[in-house]
């Protein structure tokens, strides 16, 4: 189970030093599809095509307000659930903003050599990045107020390729 993306047992692509880049792209992956939700917390959700069963999702949680003195984890942590016949592997990250969500996002892609497949947009700075980053994308959602002007959704339309879902 964890020789398919054995890296992040044990090395997050966030810590990879320009050397462990150089070699992981060396190795030959599967495509990943890779996508970047915003469901009340921000997370990564990483899933092999040919595994379909198994999930592994970073989660950039906001610091708690409460945090109980003999608490049992400190970030980064790592989870494994099984549900049934899927295993969800998660990474829990602290949430220091976008940047740092930016950040992983490119090292991920540079890792594996595969695309951002679905991106959910909270924030239109993200608009922007995407666009430098992956003008061409699967399926992107954008939240409801993000877009304040004609010229920034005519921008979006002009420079944003997106080949299934746009909503």
């Amino acid at each position: 189970m964890y020789r398919k993306f054995g890296c992040f047992r044990n090395n997050p692509a966030l810590f990879l030093s320009k050397r462990s880049k150089t070699i992981a792209k060396r190795i030959r992956w599967n495509p990943i599809d890779i996508s970047w939700e915003s469901v009340g917390e921000q997370r990564i959700c990483l899933k092999l095509s040919t595994d379909p069963g198994i999930e592994w999702i970073i989660h950039y949680e906001k610091k708690k307000k409460f945090i109980p003195i003999h608490c049992p984890w400190k970030y980064p942590y790592f989870q494994s659930t099984l549900l049934g016949p899927k295993a969800l592997h998660s990474l829990y990250l602290k949430d220091n903003g976008i940047e740092d969500m930016t950040q992983m996002m490119e090292h991920i892609c540079e890792v594996f050599r595969s695309p951002i497949c679905e991106m959910h947009i909270f924030e239109e700075s993200l608009i922007e990045w995407i666009i430098k980053f992956q003008p061409i994308i699967r399926r992107v959602g954008i939240r409801e107020n993000v877009i304040t002007s004609v010229e920034s959704l005519d921008r979006v339309l002009k420079n944003l390729k997106v080949t299934e879902s746009f909503g």
